[in-house]
């Protein structure tokens, strides 16, 4: 009896195995339009492969590009340039320095402390009727005790917001200590504040109570109504 003989042929190898280990030529696949989706655990969810652009025989595959390399190729943006704000130095009479300080309320007080190095003090001021700088203080204060020893002192007039303008003078202080001080303080807080205070008797009273005494400030020379910005130079550059 003739046995049937079988002839096996070679089978033609297929598509490599799908796994982890060759994602790379699941997505050579997948680029070449072949619908091969990557292998993926049971207990993991299938991902999303997102259309991909057609491509024609001989050419190349699109560049992808992100946003960020988009706005960079061609032309460079130019950034919006601030308006440059120009330093001013205006010049002032006598009256106009007065006019200038009444209309400021805060500054800096310098004095000078026993070893030359300069004091400064925050302070709230007014001008007197004889155009006179007068800071309330109390004797034993830092600014005070300076003075007493060195008169010649110094005076930054400030306004309110830090950008406005401002102005400097120099002159000689003096401290004023009970009595003497009561009226001067009288007229410091009516320069300082603008007002009447509602019961002069009771103010006096404090004062003398809190032992206030007053620096007062003569001018002697005084600079610009200066403020703050580029030299006038670099106003077209």
């Amino acid at each position: 009896m003739l046995r049937e003989r079988r002839v096996v042929t070679e089978r033609e190898p297929g598509p490599p195995a799908l796994t982890p280990d060759n994602d790379r030529t699941v997505a050579g696949l997948r680029d070449f339009g072949l619908g091969i989706k990557p292998f993926v655990p049971r207990d993991q969810p299938v991902p999303v492969i997102p259309p991909q652009p057609e491509v024609k025989p001989g050419q190349r595959q699109p560049r992808k590009r992100n946003v960020r390399q988009r706005r960079s190729s061609g032309r460079p943006r130019r950034l919006p340039t601030m308006a440059r704000t120009i330093a001013t130095n205006t010049k002032l009479t006598r009256d106009e320095l007065l006019g200038a300080l009444r209309a400021r309320r805060n500054g800096v007080l310098t004095t000078t402390r026993a070893d030359g190095r300069p004091q400064l003090s925050p302070v709230t001021f007014g001008v007197d009727g004889a155009g006179r700088v007068v800071v309330s203080t109390y004797p034993d204060r830092a600014k005070a005790v300076n003075v007493r020893r060195r008169p010649e002192a110094s005076f930054l007039a400030l306004g309110d917001d830090f950008g406005d303008a401002w102005v400097q003078v120099d002159g000689t202080a003096e401290v004023l200590d009970l009595p003497d001080s009561v009226e001067p303080l009288v007229e410091y807080y009516r320069a300082a504040a603008g007002k009447e205070h509602p019961d002069w008797d009771e103010y006096r009273q404090a004062m003398v109570d809190q032992g206030k005494s007053l620096i007062r400030l003569t001018i002697t020379r005084w600079g610009p109504l200066a403020t703050g910005g580029f030299p006038a130079r670099l106003a077209e550059s």
